[in-house]
């Protein structure tokens, strides 16, 4: 099932299907999401629930039990329910079942929020515990937007910027999991040229950043991502140079291979009390 929508400046699409954007529309009609080439990589923006990023051999344990779990957790893959819906928001949920407990042993609601207003997408999460006891758990956005997004411009023209001049490391990983090595990346930067050579070593996974919000721009049209209160940001393209980039805001990163394969051990993982919510959303703005 596909549902949309619209503000006077944008239109959104979103799949019931793992309750993915499918596109976000400018009022002139341009398409700012990646549209998912099978050349470069399928997906658009999926949705990163109950992990972020991979595990160790793909597996975890709880309580002495060990389960099996795809990089990204299985929201991305799994079919959303249709919880509510006004003219300016999409309310879409996933809950615990048979199959979802084969992997994630707990009892949840997962609800994902669009809201638009202006030339702003806001997505939301909303984790309700329904379990006797405090359950762990990470969530994230991955949007991809189209990039270069202007006529005459190239991959490398267009530059992210930072609310603030940072100094960070990127984690480096490799086979679904960090290594461990670091690689400079921001030195007193708030502002950084955009490259494929990047991506040859996977996403630049960047850990507890000050600012609250990254812009993708080269002068013309532009996506700019707040995210405050993320602590974990991530900037992805496939390796192959693939022409767009994803903005990443998460609570949480992947394990690292030293890890012990405790869920409750893994790096970012959050904890939530039995009965309790856990909310977070962040906002993409686009300028023609």
């Amino acid at each position: 099932m596909i549902y949309s929508l619209k503000s006077d400046k944008l239109e959104i699409k979103v799949s019931s299907l793992g309750a993915e954007l499918q596109s976000i529309k400018g009022a002139d009609g341009f398409e700012y999401l990646w549209q998912g080439d099978p050349e470069y990589w399928t997906g658009r923006s999926p949705i990163l629930f109950p992990i972020v990023g991979g595990l160790p051999g793909g597996k975890y344990s709880w309580k002495g039990v060990t389960y099996e779990m795809g990089s990204h957790g299985f929201a991305r893959k799994s079919e959303f329910e249709l919880a509510k819906q006004t003219e300016d928001t999409l309310e879409l949920k996933l809950s615990d079942s048979e199959e979802t407990r084969k992997q994630y042993p707990f009892s949840f609601d997962f609800y994902v929020i669009y809201t638009v207003r202006g030339n702003s997408v806001s997505e939301g999460f909303r984790v309700v515990n329904k379990n006797a006891d405090t359950m762990p758990f990470s969530v994230g956005g991955h949007p991809a937007f189209n990039c270069p997004m202007d006529e005459g411009k190239e991959y490398g023209d267009y530059t992210i910027t930072f609310e603030k001049a940072e100094t960070a490391v990127r984690y480096i990983k490799a086979d679904k999991a960090l290594t461990g090595e670091t690689l400079p990346f921001l030195e007193n930067q708030s502002q950084k040229q955009l490259s494929h050579e990047w991506f040859k070593r996977d996403a630049v996974i960047l850990k507890g950043i000050q600012s609250s919000w990254a812009e993708l721009s080269a002068g013309g049209r532009s996506v700019r991502v707040d995210f405050a209160g993320f602590p974990d940001f991530g900037i992805w393209s496939c390796a192959n140079d693939g022409p767009y980039v994803c903005l990443e805001p998460w609570y949480g990163i992947d394990s690292f291979h030293t890890d012990s394969g405790k869920l409750e051990e893994k790096y970012g993982i959050q904890f939530l009390p039995a009965g309790e919510t856990f909310e977070a959303a962040f906002t993409m703005t686009l300028k023609a």
